[in-house]
């Protein structure tokens, strides 16, 4: 057995969140988990929830379910089976080898993307589609003394001018913008996730970010030994954290919505036949921009959207784990993610290893009590994909493809999530598994064994879910009713409408049915090129 299948995985992760339970009393006391790690029984857990019983590196026969990435699975397993280095491969610099394909946009025409990329839902970096934009005009400027700023970057040549955003800019033509951000309390990547703060005009964040570069101009980073202008890229930060300056990222600023006239970038061709913009009025078209140092932890889109980005300016790491080793990311309980790929405390830069003597002893324990709760991450490197994406470069990140991304410069960037046709089934999917989720939940709270009212309020993100479910769903109806030549029995629309009149929220088994009659509806719901 090599990586288990998605129902496979959700039993042996039911038979962790029951022994969390019993250990914590209903997860009350944590105190609980102390014996059952230092006895070893979380660790013969782990190893049960992740397969790691299963001897599965010299089984021939490996079989995943065909979640739209399984080719690529094959792929490495392949490769892994018939080298005798370490996996996964690396190169001189000790950088994965690892990569995605690189096109150009005039080598790619939609048919072709949408044939290898878009319905196998898999990755591709695309190259040469923000060569026109005005954004890549306007919002950057050549940075100052990029001589040094280039030294020793892998992939860099030192004789290209460096850019980086134009906040000048920026701040006089939408500074008054109100945007969300957040604050991470570490360089890069760690264990902890970033802090939402309260928004803050474009304006605001510019005077923040010129005081922070301002402040670390003359520093050096005693970790890494580089520059505050960028950092090691070969790994993500992986250490505990350590005092340092809070980092605030810009992230969903949604651009397009508040200045549709602006037309800052072409809507690549690729990406056009996008449901959900369509259906919440360009909603889920950003920009986002971060100092070297931001980063994202790990997640996939929301709704299992695919998303694209493409940078303006600087340069993001990426770490894509394909959807069939999703479940390695969780704790031996299968209820917290991962932060990132390196939260096991294994790998990161040398520097991050070379402290004083207390705090390598530090990060001895952080990495063994770590690597105790996330077993499943040494495994789900060997399939994860590390991508360099430079100034100008495009990514597709396929649905359900969890990742992370870290800034390695100062970086500007436009960000879309989407949905259509080709991964639609996916939202239906995850929405489904929310709301049987929290019926399950309702039923056992009550004891009410019939159908209950599981939208009470108290269930956000579920109902942000369900909530876009309706809208893109209500609109590809009504483009049904208008198109003659396709054929839906008129009382499925009536009936899917009526229930989403006025955001009016189902009962579970309502919701239930009414996604069984969107399934049914999909091969008339079909993607057309744009």
């Amino acid at each position: 057995m090599g990586l288990q299948s998605e129902s496979e995985s959700r039993i042996r992760q039911g038979v962790g969140r029951i022994l969390h339970s019993l250990w914590t009393e209903g997860g009350i006391d944590d105190s609980g988990l102390a014996a059952p790690l230092f006895d070893g029984r979380v660790d013969v857990l782990g190893s049960y929830v992740m397969g790691l019983m299963d001897n599965d590196e010299d089984d021939e026969d490996d079989v995943v379910e065909n979640n739209g990435s399984s080719c690529y699975i094959d792929r490495v397993e392949k490769e892994r089976r018939h080298t005798n280095t370490n996996w996964p491969p690396q190169n001189e610099h000790g950088s994965w080898t690892l990569d995605i394909p690189r096109m150009h946009c005039r080598d790619l025409s939609y048919d072709r993307f949408t044939g290898q990329f878009m319905y196998p839902n898999l990755p591709v970096l695309i190259q040469g589609l923000t060569d026109d934009w005005r954004a890549c005009r306007e919002w950057v400027t050549v940075a100052k003394n990029e001589d040094n700023d280039n030294d020793n970057k892998e992939g860099t040549d030192n004789k290209l001018p460096r850019y980086i955003p134009n906040l000048n800019y920026l701040a006089q033509e939408f500074g008054s913008d109100s945007v969300s951000v957040q604050m991470q309390t570490h360089k890069g990547l760690g264990p902890t996730r970033p802090t939402p703060c309260d928004d803050m005009t474009v304006q605001e964040y510019v005077d923040w970010w010129m005081s922070h570069h301002s402040s670390q101009q003359n520093q050096q980073d005693k970790t890494t030994g580089v520059s505050s202008s960028g950092s090691d890229a070969s790994f993500p930060s992986s250490s505990p954290p350590r005092e340092t300056t809070p980092l605030l990222y810009l992230k969903d600023w949604k651009f397009v919505a508040a200045h549709p006239q602006y037309n800052a970038y072409e809507w690549p061709i690729y990406f056009r036949d996008d449901w959900l913009n369509q259906a919440t009025g360009h909603a889920y078209k950003f920009v986002y921009l971060g100092p070297a140092g931001t980063s994202t932890v790990l997640h996939a889109d929301v709704l299992n959207s695919f998303s694209w980005s493409a940078n303006v300016c600087g340069t993001k790491l990426w770490y894509l784990v394909p959807s069939p080793c999703t479940y390695l990311l969780y704790d031996c309980f299968g209820q917290r993610l991962a932060t990132h790929l390196f939260a096991d405390g294994c790998g990161g830069t040398d520097g991050d290893k070379q402290n004083d003597k207390k705090e390598n002893a530090t990060f001895a324990q952080y990495a063994t009590f770590a690597q105790c709760l996330f077993p499943g991450l040494a495994k789900a490197r060997k399939y994860a994909i590390r991508v360099r994406q430079e100034r100008g470069d495009t990514i597709f990140v396929p649905s359900r493809w969890h990742h992370t991304v870290e800034n390695i410069e100062d970086t500007l960037s436009i960000n879309h999530n989407w949905l259509n046709r080709a991964n639609f089934h996916f939202s239906l999917d995850k929405l489904r598994s929310e709301v049987e989720a929290l019926q399950n939940v309702a039923r056992e709270e009550t004891g009410v064994t019939s159908d209950v009212q599981v939208f009470s309020g108290n269930n956000a993100q579920v109902e942000d879910d369900v909530e876009l479910v309706w809208q893109i769903t209500l609109m590809k109806l009504r483009e049904l009713q208008q198109d003659r030549s396709l054929k839906l029995p008129q009382s499925r629309i009536e009936a899917t409408q009526a229930d989403g009149r006025n955001n009016c929220l189902p009962a579970a088994s309502q919701m239930t049915q009414i996604l069984d009659q969107i399934v049914a509806a999909l091969p008339i719901l079909g993607a057309r090129e744009p």
